[in-house]
């Protein structure tokens, strides 16, 4: 069975998150980001992530959080990857690599992709944070891109 999901726009930010940030912090300025690159108002991409986030905390564990937002009318996905030196206080644990993705509302299935495909990728990813965190920015979105067009 293939589950491949359609290739989203995969991002990640070059420079660190910076110090001492709250996980809301860094949720609002994710979302703006990706808002910006995709040419959505960064107001209703901040908003719906950041209504997620009070909803459940996204720490997955393993020193990642997975905040995401579904936006009426993407007109693509999103997955934008940054990383914390010191790491982010985060739902009981600690973010040093965060992955903000976001789809269009209308495609629920394509979400819960997005979600799962990241999810696994960092679970399998070999040498763990470590490694993650001793990539260059552009051999992670290479492993990034990689993941979402393997059968």
């Amino acid at each position: 069975m293939n589950t491949t999901v359609q290739s989203p726009l995969v991002m990640v930010r070059a420079e660190p998150l910076p110090e001492r940030m709250s996980s809301a912090e860094v949720v609002s300025l994710l979302a703006c980001e990706v808002a910006a690159q995709l040419g959505v108002d960064s107001a209703v991409m901040e908003s719906a992530a950041l209504l997620r986030e009070a909803g459940e905390p996204t720490y997955v564990g393993r020193g990642m959080a997975v905040p995401h937002a579904r936006v009426s009318g993407l007109p693509v996905a999103a997955v934008y990857v940054a990383r914390s030196r010191g790491g982010i206080p985060w739902g009981g644990g600690e973010a040093r690599l965060v992955v903000f993705t976001a789809a269009a509302e209308e495609k629920p299935e394509l979400y819960l992709q997005l979600l799962s495909a990241v999810i696994r990728w960092r679970l399998r990813f070999p040498g763990g944070e470590t490694a993650l965190h001793a990539l260059s920015s552009e051999a992670l979105s290479v492993e990034l891109c990689r993941l979402f067009v393997e059968n």
